[in-house]
Parts: C-alpha cells; structure tokens; sequence
C-alpha cells in the first residue's frame, strides 16, 4: 500500500513538472524592432547614403538583429538538450526485473515457507509431545479416578472473582469486628480497626486455604483418602469455630478493660471457651463462623470439587494451548507470506501498466519537443526576414533616388545547428519488448495464485493432524472395570 501511494505521488509530480515545462524561447518581433530601434537607424543612415549602393556586406544594425536571432536559435537548441535530458532522466523502474520477480512469486512462496515451518519445526515436536504427555496424564487421571466428566472450574475473570470475593469478605468483616471491638476501646472504631483487620483476614484466609486445599478430599473416590477428607472438612469446622471464639472473647477482654486484652482472651478461651459475656458477642461469634463459611465455599469454588483433578486439567490444557498456538503462529506467518506474494502480483500488474504508461508519454513527449524545437527554429528564421524587411524597407523609403545595394534582396546564411537526437525507435522497441513481459504476467497470473493457494493449504494441511491426535486424547476416556461409575 505504502509503495503503491509513493508511486502515485511520483507519477502526479512528473505529470505536473511536464505540464508546467516551458516551452522553447522565441524572438517577439515587435519587441525586437524596438529593441534595435530599426526604423530610426534605417533612416538615419538613409540620410547618410548608406549603406552604399556597391555594398555587400551587412550593415552593423543588421548584424545585430542576425546575433539577435542566433542567439534565440542557439537558446533553442539548450532547450532542447535540457528537455531531453530531463525525459531520458526520470526515474525508470526495470519492467524486466519486476515480472520475472512477480513470475517466481510461487517459488518465492515456497522458499519462504520452507524456512518457516523449519524454523518451527524442533519447537513444535517438542511442544506436541509436551501436550502428549499431559494429555495422557489426564487420561490415565480420570480412568484411575474413575471420572467422566471434564474438569470444572473458573478461568480467567472467574478466578479473579473468586480472590475477589475472599478480599470483600475480609474488607466487611473487618468493618463488623471494628464496630464490636470499638465498644471495649477509648480510641472507638478507628482504634479497632487494625485488630479487627486482622482477625478477619485470619479467620477468612484459613477458611479459603482449607476449602481449596483439604475439605475437597471429600469427594475423592479412594475410601481412605475420602475419610481424610470427612477429617479435613470437621477440622475446617473446628477451626471456623475456635477462630469465631477466639473474636467474641478478644471483644470481652476489650468490653472487660482487660490490661492485656489478647492474654485476657486466650485464658478465658481456655479456661470456658463457651462463656461469653453478651449477646453481642455471640452475634460477632456468629458473624465470624458465617464469613469463614463462605470463605470455605468461596475457597471450595476456586477448583474442580475432585482433588487434584483441575491442576492436571490445567497443565493439559495449556499444553495444549501452547502448541496449538504455536501452530497457529505457523499458520499466521504462512498467511502473511502468502498474501505479500498474492499482493506482489497484483501490485507488479499495476506498476508496469503504469511504468509502460509512462513511458508511452515519454515517447509523446519527445516528439513533441522536437516538434516544439523545430517550429521555434523556423520562427527565429522567420523573424529575421521580418526584422530586415523592416530595416530595408524603412531604408529604401528614405533614400530618396539612390538605388539600393544588391544584397537587400538575399537574406543572410545562418549557422548550421546540431539538435539532439529526439529519435524514439529504441523507446519503443523498449516499450513493446516490456508490454510482451506484461502480458506474460497477465496471462499466467492466474495459475501463480492457484499455486501459491495450493502449496498454502498443502502446509497448514501438515500442520493439522497432530491437532486433530490432541483432540482425540482430549475426549473422553474410556473406563475399564465392571466397578466404572461415573462422577
């Protein structure tokens, strides 16, 4: 696209420097007379008797108007080298070089993917036996854990949500705890901020880790290893609830003035752990066991309810995200390759009509010049006739009886120009020589496209059935055993 607007833009500037050309100078004859004051010095030396009538040499006022018009015929002639230097000096693109590269676009395709798909090659296999070796764990996981559904849980925005949620629920119960701490405390409720702060992120942190990490053993298939699990989930309970006492009797200590509220409370949480002073801290026992149950659920959420089972799904799958990605970057490169060849078609066929265009309005233009050059010429001679008719015209008038000199009826020899040669036959046998290449081009771009098209698909056709093995691995096992159930 970039090329195609720089051309554009030369080929607008080249038109506008020929339209603003000037053209060759010519001798404005009225102008001229009045210059050399003519009329006035025929009548001069006509009262004088001159020039005599023996004379042949030019008067000195007539040999000035002949260097008048050589030197108007020699400015021609720099004109015309000056034009011809600037057609033969614009900027020429080889037409040849350009097709032949078009030509071999599908060659050039090739070259290109064949160093792709080497360069990828080693990362690929490695990836597809990495993806292998993950997939086949999975497998051997959900045969041996007797499972046939796929692994269950949040990805991307949900994990965020799920960390999210724990965060609010430290932030609210933090704010509950600072509210009944801030009845024991002189500083009021900014002062139990800090600690109530940190008794909920405790409280609620540990309730999370232990739903992720040990209430799912529940739900394991091995009888041993679920009976763990029923362990776990009662120490979560027992730990949700010492927590929760742990709060109310901290607030006690704080309501009782204690001197040493947290020893305060640790004693009386050993010594009577079920004997606290009001209802209000039974409501913030209450409050504290009800966040950390749903910090446990929120923590039970965050992973597949199987153990174990969404961390061996998740390598699996970004195994397997990695080497399909890999291959999709194969894929990508060759597309790109592919659409820069297809386009060095297309833009070759458009440069070249354009070059051979251009080149048409050279050889146009070059006729033109000398056309120009040659009818300025003829006019400059033209113009001397005209300017020593006026003269001896004027003359004559005025010299009353005396008889004219004889060379008043000749005109003056002027000198031999060498123009530039504005001939055109090798411009043309140029030009036909590269509308031949354009039509070759033309004619065979069709089969270039279809060849590139086909050596594409025939690539991204190799890189499609490891994808297509994955995808076999990725479905469902199949379970051996009269005792398969599903989960």
């Amino acid at each position: 696209m970039k090329d195609t607007i720089t051309e554009g833009l030369a080929s607008a500037r080249r038109k506008l420097a020929q339209l603003n050309q000037p053209a060759p100078p010519r001798i404005p004859v009225e102008q001229a007379a009045k210059e050399l004051d003519l009329e006035a010095e025929a009548r001069r030396l006509a009262a004088a008797g001159l020039p005599a009538p023996g004379e042949t040499a030019l008067t000195a006022i007539e040999a000035k108007a002949v260097q008048r018009v050589e030197t108007a015929r020699n400015d021609c002639v720099r004109w015309a080298s000056a034009r011809l230097n600037t057609l033969n000096g614009e900027p020429r693109h080889d037409v040849a070089l350009l097709v032949g590269e078009a030509l071999a676009a599908d060659k050039s395709f090739e070259r290109q993917a064949v160093a792709i798909v080497a360069e990828h090659d080693h990362v690929i296999e490695d990836l597809a036996q990495h993806a292998e070796v993950r997939e086949r764990e999975l497998a051997d996981f959900r045969i041996r854990n007797q499972l046939s559904r796929p692994a269950t849980y949040p990805e991307g925005g949900a994990t965020f949500a799920r960390y999210a949620v724990l965060l609010a629920l430290i932030v609210i119960e933090g704010i509950a705890n600072a509210y009944f701490f801030s009845q024991g405390l002189e500083s009021g409720l900014l002062g139990g901020f800090l600690a109530a702060g940190l008794f909920a992120a405790v409280n609620l942190v540990t309730a999370f880790v232990l739903g992720k990490h040990a209430v799912p053993f529940v739900f394991h298939g091995n009888r041993v290893v679920m009976t763990l699990g029923v362990f776990a989930a009662g120490f979560a309970v027992i730990c949700m609830i010492c927590v929760g006492l742990t709060i109310a009797h901290f607030r006690d200590a704080l309501v009782a003035d204690a001197a040493e509220p947290a020893r305060a409370a640790w004693l009386a949480l050993k010594a009577a752990p079920y004997a606290l002073r009001d209802v209000m801290s039974w409501l913030l026992f209450a409050i504290s066991v009800l966040f950390a149950a749903f910090a446990l659920f929120d923590g039970l959420s965050s992973d597949d309810l199987y153990p174990g089972y969404g961390r061996v799904a998740r390598r699996a799958q970004q195994s397997r995200d990695d080497y399909l990605g890999e291959l999709q970057l194969v894929r990508s490169r060759l597309e790109a390759v592919k659409a820069e060849e297809l386009a060095r078609i297309e833009r070759t066929l458009q440069k070249t009509r354009a070059l051979i265009a251009e080149g048409e309005a050279t050889v146009r233009e070059k006729k033109w010049a000398r056309t120009q050059v040659e009818a300025a010429l003829l006019d400059a001679e033209s113009c001397l006739g005209t300017l020593l008719k006026i003269f001896r015209d004027e003359n004559q008038l005025h010299r009353g009886s005396l008889p004219p000199p004889r060379y008043f009826g000749t005109r003056p020899a002027l000198q031999k120009l060498a123009l530039p040669d504005f001939g055109t036959d090798d411009d043309r046998a140029k030009l036909d020589a590269h509308a031949r290449l354009v039509e070759q081009l033309m004619s065979q771009a069709d089969t270039l496209r279809a060849n590139i098209e086909k050596r594409f698909a025939a690539y991204v056709e190799q890189l499609r059935p490891e994808e297509r093995r994955l995808h076999s691995l990725a479905g469902r096992p199949k379970l051996v055993g009269s005792s398969a159930r599903p989960r």
